[in-house]
């Protein structure tokens, strides 16, 4: 029987030949074999379709991860970010801040910045104001 460490193998496979096919049958055959969709399997597969462009499926991917951690948000985000919809990105972001037991660390921080940019050149700046932490405020 396979594990999930083999399925992240093939999974991140998939994702750098861009396999979406192949990724996808993956991704069904995951529950039938009877494998847990692990925080690592889960993250594995949310980027697999953002860097396949296929970002629709990724909140399902998220949703049912049980139990998602800093680097599965973070996934979501830059898969967002990559599929040039920053706005999602934020509003994941948001959602980031509200499960109490993620914390945001420099990598966050990075990707939110990288979503500013993005929302910067795109003209969407001035619009909405972000509080990260109790002393760090973004104005977009």
């Amino acid at each position: 029987m396979h594990d999930f460490f083999t399925m992240v193998s093939v999974i991140q496979t998939c994702t750098q030949l861009g396999a979406l096919q192949q990724g996808m049958w993956i991704h069904d055959y995951i529950p039938r074999s009877g494998i847990e969709l692990h925080v690592f399997v889960g993250t594995s597969l949310i980027d697999m379709y953002a860097e396949c462009r296929s970002i629709d499926i990724v909140f399902v991917v998220l949703e049912k991860i049980l139990e998602r951690d800093v680097v599965s948000w973070i996934a979501m985000i830059i898969g967002y970010v990559l599929n040039e919809n920053a706005n999602e990105a934020l509003i994941f972001l948001g959602r980031m801040k509200q499960a109490s037991h993620i914390k945001l660390d420099s990598v966050t921080m990075v990707n939110v910045l990288s979503t500013c940019a993005q929302l910067t050149c795109n003209g969407l700046s001035g619009s909405m104001v972000i509080i990260l932490e109790h002393d760090l405020c973004l104005i977009l």
